[in-house]
Formats: structure tokens, sequence, C-alpha cells
């Protein structure tokens, strides 16, 4: 577990690093918009499907490495004991964003559940 949580925290630190946007910019925005998208989300949906989804509906309004930020962020509270951190949903949140590239926001559930559900 404590390895997990090492290596998310590495990760997270790299991206947000990387990241050519200011400080302020860096995942404050997935933080605006996620809680609102999340509450929109119908009950029963397989996790990966969740974090598919939010992360495609996220990219079409944020950068995709601040939404990929903002999941490695996730996981790494969820390994700090407030959840069940999981590699898979690092994957689920990649493919949100690569779908968010050829699908429309209101597209994203429907796709993720394709793949997931």
């Amino acid at each position: 577990m404590k390895y997990i949580c090492c290596c998310l925290f590495v990760l997270i630190l790299i991206l947000i690093m990387a990241s050519p946007l200011q400080a302020r910019e860096k995942v404050v925005c997935s933080l605006i918009y996620g809680p609102g998208l999340i509450r929109e989300l119908p009950k029963g949906l397989k996790d990966k499907t969740q974090h598919c989804t939010i992360s495609c509906q996220l990219a079409h309004y944020c950068p995709a490495l601040d939404v990929l930020a903002a999941g490695a962020l996730k996981e790494f509270w969820d390994g700090l004991g407030f959840g069940t951190p999981d590699w898979d949903d690092l994957r689920a949140n990649k493919e949100g964003v690569i779908y968010s590239r050829s699908y429309e926001k209101d597209e994203c559930l429907a796709v993720c559940a394709n793949h997931y559900e």
C-alpha cells in the first residue's frame, strides 16, 4: 500500500511540474467542474465506468494533463485510507481522456459504459 501511495505521489508531482500551465491553473479546473459532473452520474455504474466517464467529460472543460493529475490525486487520497486505490482506475481515467478526443461530452457515458459495463 505504501509503495502504491509513493508511486502515485511521484506521478502526481511529475504531471504537475511538467504542465505548461501556470501554477494557479493546475488541477484547479478539475476541482471546479468535477464535483458537479460526479453528481450528474446515474447511480449503479461500475467504478471504471465512472472514472472513464468523468475523465472524458472533464477533458471537454480542462486540459488532459489536469484531468489525469486529478485522477492520480484521487487514487493517492484512496491510498491514504480514504478509499481503495486501484491502478485500473488510472487506466480508466486515461481511456476517458482519449475518448474525449473523438466523442462529445454527452456521449462519454455511453462510450465508457459500452467499454466497461
